[in-house]
C-alpha cells in the first residue's frame, strides 16, 4: 500500500484478499515482496481489530488516520462538525497540536512498518 492521509479498513481487507488470491496464479506462492506486504497487512489488521476499533467497526469501514495527518484531520473534523467555525478571525489562535493530543485519548495507535495510524477506539 502507498502512503495516504487516511485509509478505509475495507481497502486493507481488499488488498489482503487480492494478495491471497494472487497466490493461486503462482503455484500458491507469493513472491518475496507480496509475501512481506501480506504479512504486514495481516498484522496491521489484527492489531487494529484487537487493540483499536474492534471487528465490527473494521468490517464496516474504520478510518485509519496517518500520524502525519492527524492534526489536520482533527482541525477539519472540528470545523466540519461546527464545533469551530471555518472563518475565525485571524487573531484567534488555536493550538492544533495540543487539541489533537487531547483527542488522541479516543483513538488507538496502530503501526504498520515505520508508519503510525490512529483509529477511533471501540
Amino acid at each position: 500500500m502507498h502512503k495516504l492521509d487516511t485509509i478505509d479498513s475495507r481497502e486493507v481487507t481488499k488488498r489482503i484478499e487480492f494478495l491471497k488470491g494472487g497466490a493461486r496464479y503462482h503455484n500458491d506462492e507469493l513472491d518475496e515482496d507480496d509475501a512481506f506486504e501480506l504479512t504486514e497487512l495481516e498484522d496491521f489488521e489484527k492489531d487494529a481489530i484487537e487493540n483499536g476499533c474492534g471487528e465490527a467497526e473494521w468490517l464496516h469501514g474504520a478510518e485509519l488516520i496517518n500520524d502525519n495527518y492527524f492534526i489536520r484531520y482533527i482541525q477539519q473534523m472540528l470545523e466540519d462538525d461546527g464545533i469551530l467555525c471555518r472563518d475565525m478571525p485571524w487573531y484567534v489562535a488555536v493550538d492544533w497540536e495540543e487539541t489533537a493530543d487531547n483527542l488522541k485519548a479516543d483513538y488507538s495507535e496502530i503501526c504498520m512498518g515505520a508508519a503510525s495510524f490512529w483509529v477511533r477506539s471501540a
